[in-house]
């Protein structure tokens, strides 16, 4: 076989794909099965085991069907064909008839595509359609997946190496913020046998945007993509009678309680979770339904390996660092003037902020970060010209006499309830949906998707905008439903109508002015990919750093804030967060450790008399004179506490580590010297070092509760 192609063969019933990376059997007699999925250079057993069709129907409309619910009980072949690829790939699209038996509907066909591609990896996307008559059908239960044999319970025996292998998500394990901790980081074989129980969950009990199965030096990567609907990757394990030869009938409606089945990782495909993809819910007479892709990759090493293989993957898909990416570090100004939600106390007045302005100044921060506090009431995004004078000259005062630009806090929802009465978010009752659940945020909700909003927004921003703002976050941007039949959008609202009303203004200030910095935190306020809404021509350049904004040092002590960790791992999108330094220790950890792993800094909390200032302003002077390395570095992760940035087109690298125990710390780090994009031999500042065979050898010393920052050659231009 040629080194780049795709042979088919078709023999019984059977279909078999082998490409120089991979093997794929499908069944195609008395049922459709995709079951077997190997990779060939590895030996890597990705599949072994009937593929899962599940779904479940309901009629939902007054002609044709409307009985149920009914469950598929298999798919039955129609047709098959092959395409070869110009890069010598090929992709297997198989066509089936869901079958719900005698008294289910007969129309809904599943398309499966599955992709060898020559660059090694399998690609699978499904389709569901509805073909033919007048069904309109409710859909649940909606799991597809391939299966791999865990536990062989005839056999009484585990598959090699699953007894100690490990399922876990990506991009982040336990942590997501500082709410969300799903207390395991990963899971092995042995929490993933499903409850027996009625209303007992099953771990992990989570959707994720990929997962690795993590055996002996290496495993494989599923990861799910879409950015026409959020979707989640999903993995779970499964009891499943064994397989039977091609052309027996074998039922997939499995009944939980018999003992002779065998524990199966069921993984890919498609499926429905906390009621994502939205559009997955009803499928109507002449409808398609088609899922996003899961990309099925290979790698060898650890788990950190597996992350920078979906690195890879989302490069590819052009979730990169910004074209120029410059970020200057932020001064927030509410650490030390606070923001007076829902109080009586009064807002900031000039001198004051511009008191703050002089201490990001002496601090040597770029950037004054206006937090809540400088529109007319927050939400409305007018500056509030009264109190504070005009913005172009608050800008221009900035500018000439402390060296700052502006940058300003957004509040997507509001604190009144008497603008425009077509931007709010109606209750079925019609009335304004009021924003009354605690005292300090009483006002209306916005509808993102309302185009009176859209427009409102878009006009003020613009004007902030053209007087030199230089930066806009886009917070406070939960997701609750919205009833008006008069916005355009579903009744109710949808979360991707919401975060796509939102994005709406973020494109048309960006396309306006391009050079301006946009942060967008997670738009339905927790929960969506962190690659939806973004790519090539996105609007937005970073991504909010999960709110360990108010007590850094805790977040890190903690392990919260080792997410960020792991979120470099997998993406290159920038994260912005601003720290309170005056809840750092006197080594300045946090400081070291957000600079390490946000590409974008803010600071602030500290005054010229405070015992850690001195401190910061040491911190900052040597950041300052690493932070390409920080900003637009090429993130290389040795370990959670270990860190490297390295600068491919300039040179050079900058290692990071950290001691978060009690005490002290001597190891050796040893680095490619090949790999570090230094220019000469290296010049090590901050730690002994030596190169041999090649290898520079870093001897690190930390005593407890501290930071090391090293340079490798950042003396070169």
């Amino acid at each position: 076989m040629p080194p780049d192609s795709v042979q088919v063969s078709d023999s019984a019933n059977e279909l078999v794909l082998v490409s120089p990376h991979w093997r794929l059997r499908v069944d195609a007699g008395a049922q459709l099965d995709p079951y077997e999925l190997v990779h060939l250079p590895s030996g890597r057993v990705v599949a072994d085991e009937s593929y899962c069709y599940q779904l479940t129907v309901t009629g939902a409309g007054r002609s044709g069907f409307h009985g149920g619910p009914l469950g598929c009980r298999r798919v039955r072949p129609l047709d098959w064909a092959v395409e070869h690829h110009e890069d010598s790939g090929a992709t297997l699209s198989l066509l089936g008839q869901l079958d719900f038996g005698a008294r289910g509907p007969t129309g809904l066909r599943l398309e499966h595509r599955i992709t060898l591609a020559a660059s090694g990896v399998v690609v699978e996307q499904i389709s569901l359609l509805n073909h033919a008559g007048q069904d309109r059908l409710e859909l649940s239960g909606v799991r597809f997946g391939f299966r791999k044999t865990l536990f062989d319970r005839g056999r009484s025996a585990w598959r090699p190496g699953c007894d100690r292998a490990e399922l876990i998500p990506v991009p982040l394990r336990r942590y997501r913020a500082q709410d969300v901790d799903h207390r395991l980081a990963g899971y092995r074989a042995r929490d993933l046998y499903p409850s027996e129980w009625p209303g007992r969950d099953s771990l992990p009990g989570r959707g994720a945007e990929a997962w690795l199965w993590a055996e002996d030096d290496g495993g494989f990567l599923v990861a799910k993509y879409n950015q026409e609907h959020a979707e989640f990757g999903l993995a779970d394990g499964e009891h499943v009678t064994a397989r039977r030869p091609a052309g027996a009938a074998a039922a997939l409606q499995l009944d939980q309680l018999h003992s002779d089945r065998n524990l199966c990782l069921r993984h890919g495909g498609a499926g429905q979770r906390d009621g994502f993809p939205e559009h997955a819910g009803e499928l109507g007479p002449g409808q398609r339904l088609r899922f996003g892709t899961s990309t099925i990759a290979v790698y060898d090493g650890d788990w950190q390996a597996g992350y920078a293989r979906y690195k890879d993957l989302l490069r590819d898909k052009g979730h990169v660092i910004p074209a120029g990416y410059d970020p200057q570090v932020h001064w927030n100004e509410l650490y030390r003037l606070g923001w007076r939600c829902g109080s009586n106390a009064p807002l900031p007045e000039l001198p004051e902020l511009f008191a703050e302005a002089a201490r990001a100044q002496a601090a040597g921060a770029r950037t004054f970060y206006f937090d809540p506090g400088w529109d007319l009431f927050e939400g409305s995004s007018v500056w509030d010209r009264e109190r504070l004078g005009p913005v172009e000259e608050f800008i221009g005062r900035l500018r000439d006499e402390y060296g700052l630009a502006l940058a300003l806090h957004l509040m997507i929802h509001t604190k009144s309830a008497a603008e425009d009465p077509a931007i709010y978010r109606r209750r079925p009752d019609g009335e304004i949906d009021l924003w009354t659940d605690s005292t300090p945020y009483r006002g209306g909700f916005v509808c993102p998707a309302a185009p009176a909003w859209q427009r409102q927004k878009t006009e003020r921003l613009l004007a902030l905008a053209q007087a030199g703002t230089s930066f806009f976050m886009f917070d406070f941007v939960t997701y609750r439903p919205c009833w008006s039949a008069g916005h355009g959008h579903t009744v109710p609202l949808t979360r991707e109508e919401h975060a796509e009303g939102i994005m709406t203004v973020v494109r048309a200030v960006k396309t306006r002015f391009p050079g301006l910095t946009i942060e967008a935190h997670d738009r339905i306020g927790g929960g969506l990919p962190l690659y939806y809404q973004h790519g090539p021509a996105s609007a937005h350049d970073e991504l909010w750093g999960f709110e360990y904004m108010w007590d850094p040092y805790t977040d890190l002590l903690s392990g919260r804030a080792l997410s960020l960790y792991e979120y470099n791992l997998a993406y290159d999108i920038p994260l912005y967060l601003h720290i309170n330094s005056g809840h750092d220790s006197p080594a300045m950890l946090a400081f070291w450790w957000y600079a390490s792993c946000c590409r974008h800094l803010g600071i602030g909390g500290l005054a010229e008399d405070d015992e850690q200032w001195p401190r910061l302003v040491a911190a900052m002077r040597r950041y300052r004179a690493l932070q390409p390395w920080f900003a637009r570095g090429r993130f290389v992760g040795l370990d959670p506490v270990t860190h490297l940035h390295v600068l491919d087109a300039d040179g050079g690298a900058v290692l990071t580590a950290f001691n978060l125990t009690a005490s002290d710390v001597r190891r050796s780090v040893r680095l490619n010297v090949a790999e570090l994009g230094v220019r000469g031999a290296p010049e090590v500042l901050g730690a002994p070092a030596r190169v041999v065979d090649g290898a520079l050898t870093v001897d690190l010393e930390l005593p407890p509760l501290s930071p090391l920052v090293v340079e490798i050659n950042t003396a070169q231009p």
